[in-house]
């Protein structure tokens, strides 16, 4: 109760305060003027029509305050959220035998136009024939694991990972950074990758629920793989075949 008496005094000292500025201010020229040329009771209407025309004015006036007050406000929770990008660079893949599984590496950037904030919970789904099935994050437990396209190879240890080097500090407004994300799918799905054929939904999201997602179309993996690098990873290259490095 005494909350809202207080509330309610402020606005009629905030209504009253806009009602004798027209009162007195350039809204009442107009009836000054007239009040020249007319006498009795109908100066009275006259001014009884100002005070009415006066305190719709200063309500008006006291509500677009208070708006445009709500507005700025609005449009700085806004601009202070972040504002994630995900912009997918390369998609590879091998099929592991022993432990029937596809193992999928996903190579993208993630940039953030609006407040600091962590990177997490990364998701990825495949698709095909409508059909969409969820990716399971592989990580590595052993020392390292390997991707390997044609002749050249990058080991990466677990904190190596874009997931990792995330979650270790916050991405600032106007910064990017790259990496690596690791998956796995039961079963060969070597073919359907190199067909064309599949697409990938791939998605972040911070510790306040602001997501980020990003569309690998299909043909867009299709063909020959090739080997995106990133500043910092060390490519190696041997003649053998390569053989990754899974826990």
């Amino acid at each position: 109760m005494i909350r809202w008496a207080a509330m309610f005094g402020r606005f009629l000292k905030s209504i009253l305060s806009e009602w004798g500025s027209a009162l007195s201010g350039i809204p009442s020229i107009p009836f000054a003027i007239a009040a020249l040329f007319v006498t009795g009771p109908r100066q009275r209407l006259l001014y009884a029509f100002l005070a009415m025309a006066c305190a719709i004015y200063s309500s008006y006036r006291t509500w677009a305050k208070e708006y445009r007050r709500a507005e700025e406000l609005s449009q700085q929770l806004t601009h202070d959220k972040p504002r994630f990008g995900v912009e997918v660079d390369a998609v590879n893949w091998e099929y592991e035998k022993d432990a029937d599984r596809t193992n999928i590496w996903f190579g993208l950037t993630l940039s953030n136009a609006g407040a600091p904030s962590i990177a997490r919970d990364w998701i990825a789904v495949l698709t095909q024939n409508g059909e969409g099935t969820r990716l399971t994050p592989l990580h590595i437990a052993a020392d390292m694991a390997r991707l390997s396209v044609d002749r050249l190879y990058i080991d990466f240890r677990e904190e190596d990972l874009l997931p990792a080097r995330a979650l270790k500090s916050p991405i600032g407004r106007r910064e990017q950074i790259s990496g690596r994300l690791l998956f796995t799918i039961g079963g060969d799905r070597t073919h359907i990758l190199a067909s064309g054929t599949a697409s990938f939904a791939l998605g972040c999201q911070d510790f306040d629920g602001v997501r980020a997602s990003a569309l690998v179309p299909p043909g867009q993996i299709m063909g020959a793989q090739q080997l995106h690098i990133y500043p910092g990873e060390q490519v190696q290259r041997y003649t053998d075949p390569a053989i990754a490095l899974w826990s």
